[in-house]
């Protein structure tokens, strides 16, 4: 807060007399309301040092009527605002405090903004050619149906954050903190958030050509519920609570990689092309807790690096039209494939060289083909529990050292191989087992197989025979 004591006190009658005719603007004090014609100003530059100022508005009698440059040094407004049809070629703020601001139904072509305090910021239905923050304190901002064309935020500290709605050919987050940031709707060109600090991100609709969230860091709940996304879309960061819960992606692959999360989610969304998990050979991918898949239509979903240390499900309402292949990755616990994931046409394909610890089907899971070809590598469990495998469905393990293999309450209507599979004994325990209970394995092939090391756990219910 500036110290305004010394102010002297004018009117705002004093006060537009030095402005037309271009005198320095400093520490005063006008209590009374001012307003700015830009015909009246004829092109001369403003510039405000310092002062407080109760109502300050800029107007315009004159549409044709344009400011060469508008300079906020400082100052201590409790209300500014630029109002309908003014036009402003530069306007710059470098320091100041703002209780209420507002930018409405104008056009300023470069909008500089390099520091401040602005409580309740609002910028409507105002075209802005090139808009740059590199730094300031902004409790709340609102952007509402504004058109930009380019916005960058380089530096700052945001509470609540929202883009309303508005047309945007370059929006660009290069760092800053921001409590809340939420894009309600929107078109947008190119949308990058970069290296920034988000408590919570909300996304519920607009129109993406190309969306990159870079190296960003969310400390709350990371959530897109919908918008259609035509070009490029990538993700990396560290996220806490990450959820998609809806959204359009047609770009031919969107890339989910490089990231750490505590909790990760897909419950909804149509990806028309290929959604790609992690890189291939390249774990910098970790997903602390089960990474659920319980939702969404995808047509190829790759699994291509990444370390799962609490497991995989795909389940419920997932749908996967074409195929689903992990090509890498660390799975330390199951990989769950449960009821109603809709697979019947696609491919499941699990590359050489993966390190996997359990795979478990269970409850009604169909699909057209799986191939399962681990050369040496360990497997440690493969489960079929409460199962139900429908006709049409192949399962093929090829070339695998499997320490467990488990059926248990399930039935097999489909084609299940086993080729080239060896049993091996847990280092720790020095067991091997292979479990069949209360099971029905209809045509299960075993070719090349070695399971010497293997027991056999072999288990009938009566009340079920009876």
């Amino acid at each position: 807060m500036e110290n305004t004591e010394k102010y002297g006190i004018i009117s705002a009658q004093e006060f537009l007399r030095r402005l037309y005719a271009g005198e320095e603007i400093k520490d005063i004090k006008v209590n009374e309301d001012i307003f700015i014609d830009t015909f009246q100003m004829r092109g001369n530059p403003i510039t405000i040092k310092s002062g407080k100022f109760s109502n300050f508005q800029i107007f315009c009698t004159l549409e044709s009527a344009k400011f060469i440059h508008l300079s906020i040094l400082g100052g201590d407004f409790d209300c500014f605002k630029i109002l309908e049809d003014v036009r402003i070629n530069k306007l710059l703020i470098q320091s100041g405090i703002f209780t209420d601001f507002a930018i409405s139904d104008a056009k300023i072509d470069y909008f500089t903004i390099n520091g401040g305090l602005f409580e309740v910021p609002v910028i409507e239905r105002t075209k802005l050619l090139n808009t740059t923050i590199n730094f300031g304190n902004f409790p709340k901002f609102t952007i509402d149906n504004a058109d930009f064309g380019t916005f960058i935020i380089k530096k700052g500290e945001f509470g609540d954050f929202t883009l309303s709605s508005g047309i945007f050919k370059i929006f660009k987050v290069l760092g800053g903190s921001f409590s809340d940031f939420v894009i309600e709707d929107g078109k947008f060109d190119e949308l990058e958030i970069s290296n920034g600090e988000l408590d919570i991100f909300e996304m519920h609709a607009g129109l993406f050509l190309n969306f990159r969230i870079n190296k960003c860091k969310s400390t709350n709940c990371f959530s897109i519920e919908g918008g259609e996304f035509t070009g490029t879309f990538t993700i990396t960061g560290e996220f806490q609570n990450f959820y998609i819960n809806g959204g359009e992606y047609s770009y031919r692959t969107c890339f989910i990689i490089g990231c750490t999360f505590n909790f990760f989610e897909i419950s909804d969304g149509n990806f028309k092309n290929i959604l790609q998990i992690g890189v291939e050979g390249i774990n910098s991918m970790l997903f602390e807790d089960k990474a659920r898949f319980i939702g969404g239509i995808f047509r190829t979903l790759l699994f291509c690096g990444g370390k799962f240390k609490n497991g995989l499900m795909l389940s419920n309402n997932i749908k996967i039209q074409e195929n689903c292949k992990f090509l890498g990755g660390e799975y330390i616990k199951p990989i769950s494939l449960n009821a109603g994931i809709d697979v019947s046409n696609s491919i499941f394909y699990f590359n050489k060289n993966l390190l996997v610890g359990q795979i478990q089907f269970s409850t009604s899971f169909a699909v057209k083909n799986t191939y399962f070809e681990n050369n040496e590598n360990l497997l440690p469990n493969l489960l079929f529990e409460n199962c139900a495998i429908p006709t049409g469905t192949l399962i093929k393990i090829n070339e695998t050292h499997i320490e467990n293999i488990s059926f248990i309450n399930s039935v097999n209507f489909g084609n299940i191989v086993f080729s080239g599979v060896k049993g091996t004994k847990n280092k720790a325990t020095q067991q091997s087992t292979l479990k069949i209970n209360n099971s029905d394995l209809g045509k299960t092939t075993f070719i090349d197989c070695d399971f010497e090391e293997m027991e056999l756990d072999f288990r009938v219910c009566l009340e079920t025979i009876l």
